[in-house]
C-alpha cells in the first residue's frame, strides 16, 4: 500500500496531466481537499517549490486564516525565499493559534528558524 506522502506527492507531480474533474469550473483544474491542501504545501516546502508552498498555503489560510499547518507551511516557504521579517509574523501566528503539542512545537520551530534567518539568533 502506498503511504499517504506518496500518493499526494504523486497527485502533486501528475496534475498538469490530470483529466477534468467532474463539477469544477476549469475543465483543466485539479480539485484537492483541505488535507490534501495542507500536505501538498509542506510537501512542496520540502522539494524547495517554495512559491507553490506559499500560493497553496494561502489558499487554505483564505478559507481558514487559524489553520495552523498553513502557517507553519506559509511562514517556512516565506523564510526560504528570504522574507525573514514576514516568516516571523506568519510564525507568530501559528504559535497564538497552535492547541496541540505538535502543533504549538511546529509553530515554536518554524518560530526559531524565521528568527535566526532574520540574524536574531538570541531571539531565537
Amino acid at each position: 500500500m502506498c503511504e499517504p506522502r506518496t500518493w499526494i506527492a504523486a497527485l502533486i507531480c501528475a496534475a498538469p496531466f490530470l483529466g477534468a474533474v467532474p463539477g469544477a469550473a476549469d475543465p483543466s483544474a485539479t480539485v484537492l481537499t483541505q488535507p490534501q491542501m495542507r500536505a501538498a504545501a509542506a510537501l512542496s516546502v520540502g522539494a524547495g517549490r517554495n512559491a507553490q508552498a506559499l500560493d497553496l498555503a494561502n489558499a487554505l489560510l483564505a478559507r481558514d486564516a487559524q489553520d495552523v499547518d498553513a502557517l507553519v507551511s506559509k511562514a517556512r516557504a516565506l523564510r526560504n525565499l528570504g522574507h525573514n521579517a514576514e516568516a516571523v509574523k506568519t510564525a507568530r501566528a501559528a504559535t497564538r493559534f497552535a492547541e496541540t503539542e505538535e502543533e504549538t512545537f511546529a509553530a515554536a520551530m518554524v518560530m526559531a528558524q524565521a528568527l535566526a534567518s532574520d540574524e536574531h539568533r538570541t531571539r531565537a
